[in-house]
Parts: structure tokens; C-alpha cells; sequence
């Protein structure tokens, strides 16, 4: 993992270029195979299955730093992104795995607060819950619902620590139309984000995670739509360099090498399938 050797001290302060900021989540090079059998035997998987990637699995996740800098070079400039692809291509693991250790490590340590939720059924008692989740204690966050006589911007802004700077995953952001029933809470949801992604204020920023094939449903919402063009970040599938890098590097770091060829037949069966990525870690658990 390579780190940025100086902290910037707010998001527009973020440089992803020069000397000690170039963008490398796992360096991917080819190990020499004396190297990898020199290593420690590792006998848990490096693979995390069907689950999603988190924070905690960050030596692991390799193959997407061209995304990941496209983010970070994104978030400097906008206050709200939006990170779509297909289901399985690996959105929410790379906000989570990805882009967010790497951001936190560009910024002051002790003064970033990533807030992360889901939308459910209610998307007010998902971020009370993500405010809690951080140790803001309850009477703090009473004003954050959808009744509110004060803004959610307002309550934010006011909420956040004046030395913090603030940032709100909204992941699976396709769940504002599939479990949120309510449409007036729906409404007031997204105008509150986008209210807080156009205030003045450059503290706290906000990460969209949603399916590409909801994106149509952004067409009731002008003003969250041009916000995400602004901000959007295309998850394409891997192409076959980032996939061995997601095959090979993990098992290396565990001193296992794979048969000569068979990499090769794996990529093959998994290029150009959408969504395989979850079957991919799967597998390689397995094995």
C-alpha cells in the first residue's frame, strides 16, 4: 500500500500527482516466482467470497487504482459523486475497499469522519444510525428526519466538528427506489443532498453507490441529476491486466503461486461476463 507522504488539510487540498501522491493501492508487478515461494505460508484464503470488500480487506483489493484515482481527483472538485456500473462489478467494494482508505490516508488522521449507510426503508433512520455509528450521541441527531422544521444541510453542518471534515456513503443508493415506500421521504431525501452538495460549504462531501440500470429513475430529479453528471464515475468490468492482479497478488501475499496456465483460462471464463467479479472471489475462496 502506498500512502500519500503528506496530508492535505482539506478535500480541495487533495492531490493525486507528484511525488509521494501517485495513486498505487497494491503495486502490481511481477513477482519472481523464488520471491513468492521465500514467503511466508499463509494457509487462510485472501479471498473474501460473496461478500463485499471493507476497509479491513484493503491488502487485498487490487486491479482498480485507475478508478480509484478517478475519484479522488473527483471529490477535490465536487461535493457529490456517484459511482455506477452493473450489479456485481464491484461498486460498493470500491468506495468502501478502494477509494476510501486511500482518501482517509490523503487526509488529517483523527479529523476524518466517513459516514456510511444504506437508504432501507428509511433513509433518515439509516444516517441516524451511520451518526451514532460514530459516536454521536442520540439527542445530537433528533433533527435528522424527514419532519424536520431544519434542513438535513443545516443539521449536518451544524452537527460536524469545525476541525472534521466529513464524508457520507450512500451505498446502494438504488434502494431509494426500491424500499423506500414513501415518496415524500424519498423527495425530501434527495433534496437534502442536494442541498448539502450545492451549500457553501466544502466540509462535507457526499459518495453515491448505484446500479446502472437505475439510473433512469435520477430523471425525476433535475438537480441530482446534474450533479452527478459532474461527478460520475463509470465501474467498468476489469479488463484482463486488472483482473490477474485481483487473481494472482492476493495469494502471492500468502507465498501461493497458481499452476502455469491457469490464470489464464480463469480470466478467460470470467472476461466479458457482467457481475462475475462476487463469483470470482467465490471461486478463488474455494480453491
Amino acid at each position: 500500500m502506498r500512502e500519500s507522504n503528506s496530508q492535505a488539510m482539506s478535500f480541495r487540498d487533495l492531490s493525486v500527482s507528484g511525488e509521494g501522491n501517485s495513486v498505487v493501492i497494491n503495486q502490481v508487478v511481477q513477482i519472481a516466482t523464488q520471491e513468492v515461494m521465500l514467503r511466508p505460508f499463509l494457509g487462510s484464503s485472501p479471498y473474501i467470497g460473496l461478500s463485499r470488500f471493507e476497509e479491513r480487506h484493503k491488502d487485498f483489493f487490487f486491479g482498480r487504482d485507475r478508478l480509484v484515482s478517478q475519484l479522488l481527483t473527483l471529490i477535490s472538485a465536487q461535493n457529490l459523486l456517484l459511482a455506477t456500473g452493473a450489479s456485481g462489478c464491484g461498486k460498493s467494494s470500491l468506495v468502501r475497499c478502494g477509494f476510501l482508505p486511500q482518501l482517509a490516508a490523503r487526509l488529517p488522521q483523527g479529523r476524518f469522519r466517513p459516514l456510511i449507510m444504506t437508504p432501507d426503508r428509511d433513509p433518515y433512520v439509516s444516517l441516524r444510525s451511520a451518526l451514532h455509528a460514530t459516536g454521536l450521541p442520540q439527542r445530537l441527531t433528533e433533527e435528522v428526519r424527514s419532519d424536520s422544521q431544519v434542513s438535513l444541510a443545516e443539521t449536518l453542518v451544524g452537527l460536524r466538528p469545525l476541525d472534521e471534515l466529513w464524508l457520507l456513503i450512500v451505498d446502494q443508493f438504488e434502494e431509494m427506489f426500491t424500499l423506500c415506500a414513501d415518496q415524500p421521504t424519498r423527495a425530501h431525501f434527495i433534496d437534502s443532498l442536494v442541498q448539502l452538495a450545492t451549500a457553501k460549504q466544502a466540509e462535507i462531501k457526499i459518495v453515491l453507490a448505484m446500479r446502472a440500470d437505475f439510473f433512469d429513475r435520477l430523471g425525476a430529479y433535475p438537480e441530482l441529476g446534474k450533479l452527478t453528471e459532474r461527478g460520475l464515475c463509470l465501474v467498468t468490468e476489469m479488463d484482463s491486466s486488472e483482473l490477474r492482479a485481483a487473481i494472482e497478488q492476493p495469494a502471492a501475499r500468502h507465498g501461493v503461486l497458481f499452476e502455469a496456465g491457469l490464470v489464464d483460462r480463469i480470466i478467460a471464463d470470467v472476461k466479458g461476463r457482467p457481475g462475475a467479479l462476487p463469483l470470482l472471489q467465490f471461486m478463488l475462496d474455494l480453491l
